[in-house]
């Protein structure tokens, strides 16, 4: 079942891209610009990729919970980002990266 979707992070590449556009902006701005548009482009597709597969496999099932892009700000200003998360209603512990999936172990060891 899933609980949040996937972010469209399209608003944030045009937001970027417009910020370019601004007259006077440094060359130092500019450049922390660019480099965020890249890095937003490179992830995105990965991200894509591996929402889908989740969403096909698991969108459906009464037994796994789905969210995706969460993102956790503390009040020292420091970020956690969990690009997807699973929760099961059977003892079982995984962890997930954009580019494959480490198969953790159940309560059992296994």
């Amino acid at each position: 079942m899933i609980i949040k979707s996937a972010d469209d992070k399209e608003t944030s590449l045009k937001t970027l891209s417009a910020i370019l556009g601004l007259p006077g902006l440094s060359p130092t701005t500019r450049a922390m610009v660019d480099q965020e548009i890249r890095a937003l482009k490179a992830g995105r597709r990965g991200e894509h990729d591996t929402a889908y597969e989740i969403d096909f496999h698991l969108g459906e099932s009464k037994n796994t919970m789905v969210l995706h892009d969460l993102r956790f700000e503390l009040d020292d200003g420091r970020v956690a980002q969990i690009d997807h998360l699973l929760i099961q209603n059977e003892p079982y512990m995984g962890s997930g990266k954009q580019t494959g999936f480490t198969r953790g172990q159940d309560h059992r060891g296994r």
